[in-house]
This record gives C-alpha cells, sequence and structure tokens, in this order.
C-alpha cells in the first residue's frame, strides 16, 4: 500500500480510505480474546478478518515489502521497537488503546480491611491511571515529533472513514456487551460518560 499511497500523497499529507484497506487485505496481529474485541471485532463489519503474526515476523515482513501495514501499540513502544525504520508511513490518528492495570488480592484479606484502606487502594489505582495517560500523551507528542524529523510521511483517515470505523467499533462493543454482563456493565459506564462530554454514537 506503501507506493500508492505514497503517489497520491507527494508531500505526506491526504487520507488512507477504508475501501483500500479492505482492497489490499490488511492484516491485524494479537491475542484471540483481546485483539479480536478491541480491533479486528469491530474491522470485521468493514469486510476485515484478525491475522496472528509475531512483532518480529511483522518487523521483517515490513522490511522485505510483504506486509503493507501493522497496528502494534502505541508510537512511543513502536519507535522504541524501530518501526519507523522500516516502514516511511504512519496513519493517523495513531493507536491508543486503554491502558489498565491487573491488581490481585486475596478475597478473604481485602474484606477483611477497613473500609478507609479500600479507599487509599481504590484512589491509588485511579491516581496511576491518571499519571499513565498523562506520560503517554506527552511521550506521544515527543516520539511524533522524532517521526516528522525521520521523514516519515504522515497519513490521515477521512473523516467519512473514521465515522465507518466508529459505526463498525460500536457495533461490535453492543455485540459482546449482549454476551457479557460483565461486558454491558462497562459498556453504559462508558458510554454514559461519553455522552456526557458530548459523544453520541
Amino acid at each position: 500500500m506503501r507506493d500508492p499511497v505514497h503517489r497520491r500523497h507527494p508531500h505526506g499529507e491526504g487520507t488512507y480510505l477504508v475501501e483500500e484497506a479492505r482492497q489490499r487485505g490488511c492484516r491485524f496481529e494479537g491475542a484471540e480474546d483481546a485483539r479480536c474485541r478491541r480491533g479486528c471485532g469491530q474491522l470485521r463489519p468493514l469486510g476485515r478478518v484478525r491475522r496472528d503474526h509475531s512483532w518480529r515476523r511483522s518487523l521483517s515482513g515490513l522490511e522485505r515489502g510483504v506486509i503493507d501495514a501493522c497496528e502494534f501499540t502505541f508510537p512511543t513502544v513502536n519507535y522504541s521497537y524501530g518501526l519507523h525504520e522500516v516502514t516511511k508511513y504512519i496513519s493517523m490518528p495513531t493507536y491508543s488503546g486503554g491502558g489498565w492495570y491487573d491488581w490481585l488480592v486475596n478475597a478473604k484479606a481485602w474484606q477483611e480491611l477497613p473500609d478507609d484502606l479500600k479507599l487509599i487502594v481504590d484512589v491509588a489505582i485511579k491516581e496511576t491511571t491518571l499519571l499513565y495517560w498523562a506520560k503517554v500523551r506527552v511521550e506521544t507528542e515527543v516520539v511524533l515529533d522524532k517521526l516528522k524529523k525521520h521523514g516519515m510521511t504522515f497519513i490521515t483517515w477521512a473523516p467519512e472513514d473514521m465515522a465507518k470505523l466508529e459505526k463498525a467499533r460500536y457495533q461490535t462493543m453492543q455485540k459482546y456487551a449482549e454476551a457479557s454482563p460483565l461486558y454491558a456493565e462497562k459498556f453504559k459506564s462508558m458510554m454514559e460518560l461519553a455522552e456526557k462530554i458530548g459523544y453520541k454514537p
């Protein structure tokens, strides 16, 4: 996909088309459950299916030109892995998956804790999440500036294609909410917050 996109947008600005992605067979990497729900599940309505590849295989494929594009994680991680050394293009907006933490505790011991100590743990977890997001935002801006200086071409998705992806994502989330009470609870909470800040699916 690199060459035809570059020919259309020789100055590094332009749009990346959903239909073009469909025709060229994008591939997606990752674990069956998490990736399928987060990435490929939402792209399935657009005619895409997930393909598993190790990071090393993806890097090698990009370098040899047999893989047109890949999605791994935040630009900061991609940069540290040297992705910018084997590809010329970056799609905008970049990947911005949610950050979460697994916190394990003995249920009996947790129930025996007084409420004030439980509150301290709850506040600490929330603060960690906020610090995580602040760190990612700052580091991403720094890395994007480095990528521009490195000479990478930034390609922006067209608004109409972003709308298609948004619709597909919402439909996929609804499907998982119907199958899982826990997912439904989190989905409802997320959408309520989104609506408060002006988002309407």
